[in-house]
């Protein structure tokens, strides 16, 4: 797992190169966001020596360049460790993979009440019904290769569904709330406090939404 972290980080944030102290950071910070997830990452330990041992393993797919005293600039090596890199990072697809789906479910449908010319700047509380975030998740599910939806065997659509929309009310996407009216299930996001690195928030006010992932260091 350590390696699938690091060959995330460095295909998809750092293709360019980072510094091993930059590395030290992001790599506790997506430790910590798997293990939040219920997800065991399998190893433990000093974070220096931890990520020293890792880049040993990928030693064939990285260049280690000491640019600075006391710290070491951390490039992917072009061409077929690149591929190499991607086939390690989707080691880490079932962590992420029902907030993905579900993000996308609400930015479609968020972004069906846009004029298409914005702005994405909203006013005010945008409320999203269950149902609704159902048929969007379910239509998502008849577009994406089966496999990768990684179902579990004879599970639902209706429990996959259910799924998704736990794990965004878990990661603070969403927040549930209940009509009194008709004791129906909505769910609406409010601007949230101050992100953490590595969050994903959508909040929606007046006709738009924004959704923004990990904030780029």
């Amino acid at each position: 797992m350590s390696t699938a972290i690091m060959a995330t980080l460095l295909l998809f944030k750092h293709q360019k190169g980072v510094f091993l102290s930059q590395l030290l950071g992001e790599f506790s910070w997506l430790t910590e966001e798997i293990l939040l997830r219920g997800f065991d990452v399998g190893f433990s330990g000093q974070l220096r020596s931890l990520l020293q041992h890792t880049l040993s393993l990928l030693r064939a797919h990285v260049v280690l360049l000491r640019i600075r005293q006391e710290d070491l600039l951390v490039v992917p090596r072009p061409g077929p460790s690149l591929a190499h890199l991607a086939r390690l990072s989707a080691e880490l697809l079932p962590v992420f993979l029902s907030e993905a789906v579900g993000a996308c479910a609400v930015r479609g449908l968020l972004v069906g009440r846009v004029p298409p010319q914005g702005p994405w700047e909203l006013q005010g509380i945008e409320l999203l019904s269950q149902n609704e975030l159902y048929r969007q998740i379910l239509l998502l599910m008849h577009l994406l290769p089966q496999e990768l939806l990684l179902l579990q065997p004879c599970q639902s659509s209706y429990c996959y569904c259910q799924e998704v929309l736990d794990r965004l009310i878990q990661c603070g996407l969403l927040v549930a709330e209940e009509s009194l009216a008709t004791q129906s299930s909505r769910f609406s996001s409010s601007r949230p406090p101050p992100r953490k690195k590595g969050s994903l928030t959508v909040w929606t006010q007046s006709s738009p939404s924004v959704l923004s992932g990990p904030s780029e260091t």
